[in-house]
């Protein structure tokens, strides 16, 4: 017992330490006395299962966290390499410094996206079409993936396959105009050859939008998981993160995981649409005991314990292809969603008239207060909207947030009130964030869903991700 008490409260320092946080700070987020938590750190206290859910949680860590061996090396089950494609998509991680700042390899500069915005008057769809005609040329190197991670250990023991650079810019030019020609590309090579799984290096400012949209196209597929990495720090700077997240991505490509994307960082795995950045600083580091990337429904797995957590497990076989798009359809999809956050208090009059305009929208996320509260004029607007044949789907601004019918001003009791003779209806996004809702929406529009089928797809999104 003294031995586990000694081990437990260097696991707990250790944990605290590599996460820049104080005895008294976690005392605070874990509600314990200060000589407690220094007691315990010393191997010279008890402690209860309570205690142990207090820590943990004021740690931001799953509990099985302070039961693995720390020295422990994440290793695939298997020593055969697996077959991967892998592509570039941005982001610092493997750029060099030079006289002209940071460099990468790509079909696609930083300055090179500059000037082509400038040569085609900044019209996005026009630049959605450039890119996506690069994309078309784009070619694996001559080089394959394990030349390109020679800086990884035994990487071709991990992988085996392709390595294509697409953009070799930092992923903040993101925007419709870059993703859609991206998720088309992916959709299509997933169809090709479903089983082979999809590996990609994208810098952190914009994964957590990537991810959510890739996530909601593939969920419930019948196809082989798209799985992301990336990094603060160059693998040419010191001290670089890139070094473990690249081999955990590449161990990651052995488990057996179901349909969708998933973004693989600081020995976690998080699934697509429960994924948040939540610190834009360069240096990871604690907010408030959260990491630089954060699960609100705590679904992300340390990836010791991937095997048996059955939130990531295999799914049963089934005969739902991938459906493909092109990058021109997916990119009007996402030009046709608006989000209205009534955290922004925009004028009313603006925000009414984006809810209900004509032509421009098919649908309308709103990110209502605490249960999907919303003023009266929201809510007309919304009534009106649905009455139009637009999709209109209700989530919290909160960070964790059930929409309810607990009060009159829940949007959601329109449906039995304004709406209850509509064969339409408000869309109960539960607890899904906005931009797996927008996501929700851009697959609905595309495949031309009804408001029955897009309330189905949301159901079976939040239930077998575990958001409800």
């Amino acid at each position: 017992m003294n031995k586990f008490k000694a081990e437990l409260g260097r696991r707990i320092a250790k944990i605290r330490k590599n996460n820049n946080m104080t005895q008294k700070k976690l005392s605070q987020l874990s509600n314990l006395h200060p000589t407690y938590i220094s007691n315990l750190e010393k191997g010279e206290r008890n402690i209860t299962f309570d205690n142990i859910i207090k820590i943990t949680k004021a740690l931001n860590i799953q509990l099985e966290e302070l039961f693995v061996k720390s020295n422990k090396k994440i290793k695939p089950k298997r020593s055969v390499p697996k077959k991967v494609r892998f592509y570039k998509l941005g982001g610092t991680w493997d750029m060099k410094l030079t006289d002209k700042g940071l460099q990468g390899e790509g079909i696609m500069s930083d300055l090179e996206i500059k000037e082509v915005e400038a040569n085609l008057n900044y019209n996005e769809e026009n630049i959605m079409n450039y890119f996506n005609l690069n994309l078309q040329k784009a070619k694996s190197q001559k080089k394959d993936i394990t030349q390109h991670f020679s800086w990884i250990k035994n990487v071709k023991d991990l992988v085996t396959g392709d390595y294509i650079p697409l953009f070799s810019g930092d992923s903040s030019h993101y925007r419709a105009a870059l993703h859609a020609p991206v998720i088309a590309l992916f959709l299509r090579k997933l169809k090709e050859n479903p089983r082979i799984p999809i590996l990609a290096g994208m810098g952190t400012d914009t994964s957590d939008i990537f991810l959510s949209l890739m996530d909601v196209f593939l969920f419930d597929r019948n196809c082989a998981p798209v799985l992301v990495s990336g990094a603060n720090r160059s693998i040419n700077e010191p001290k670089s993160d890139a070094l473990v997240n690249f081999y955990e991505l590449m161990v990651a490509s052995h488990m057996q995981l179901k349909p969708g994307a998933y973004y693989v960082y600081n020995h976690h795995i998080y699934q697509g649409v429960d994924f948040l950045k939540i610190d834009p600083s360069e240096h990871p580091k604690k907010l408030e005991g959260m990491m630089t990337f954060y699960a609100p429904h705590s679904t992300q797995t340390n990836l010791n314990f991937l095997d048996t957590e059955n939130n990531f497990g295999a799914v049963k076989k089934n005969n739902r292809a991938i459906r493909c798009f092109s990058a021109k359809e997916i990119f009007r999809a996402m030009n046709q969603v608006i989000t209205i956050n009534l955290a922004n208090q925009n004028p009313l009059e603006e925000e009414i008239s984006k809810i209900t305009h004509k032509t421009k929208y098919k649908a309308v996320i709103i990110e209502s207060h605490a249960l999907g509260n919303v003023p009266f004029p929201i809510r007309r607007a919304a009534v009106k909207a649905v009455k139009m044949g637009k999709k209109v789907i209700v989530v919290s601004r909160c960070l964790v947030g059930k929409i309810t019918n607990r009060y009159f001003m829940a949007i959601i009791n329109t449906n039995n009130n304004e709406l209850r003779k509509s064969s339409n209806k408000i869309l109960n996004g539960h607890k899904l964030n906005s931009l797996s809702a927008r996501a929700i929406m851009v697959r609905s529009i595309l495949e031309k869903k009804d408001s029955e089928q897009t309330q189905d797809l949301i159901d079976k999104l939040s239930y077998q991700r575990n958001i409800t």
